[in-house]
């Protein structure tokens, strides 16, 4: 995902400016967070909530996101049968 990306799902859905500056774009890039996560983010600071005030609210759900795939393959794993992989 790059920064152009971000840029084009806001304009996407009617944004003129990103309400996330080049840093904070840059910054959930590399922490992996996916678009959909990225865009609430950025509808809420549009909506007047300040960064510090929401950012750990989002970083908590990728966590979880992350929790539940990581879980989810682990039982995709145990349901192979002996002897096979992904």
């Amino acid at each position: 995902m790059t920064i152009t990306d971000i840029i084009r799902e806001f304009a996407k859905f009617g944004f003129t400016e990103t309400p996330l500056t080049i840093a904070e774009m840059e910054h959930v890039i590399k922490r992996g967070w996916p678009m959909d996560v990225i865009y609430g983010l950025g509808c809420d600071l549009d909506n007047g909530w300040r960064m510090n005030e929401v950012y750990h609210l989002y970083e908590r759900e990728v966590e979880e996101m992350d929790a539940y795939h990581a879980a989810e393959y682990a039982a995709y794993q145990d349901g192979l049968g002996e002897g096979q992989e992904l």
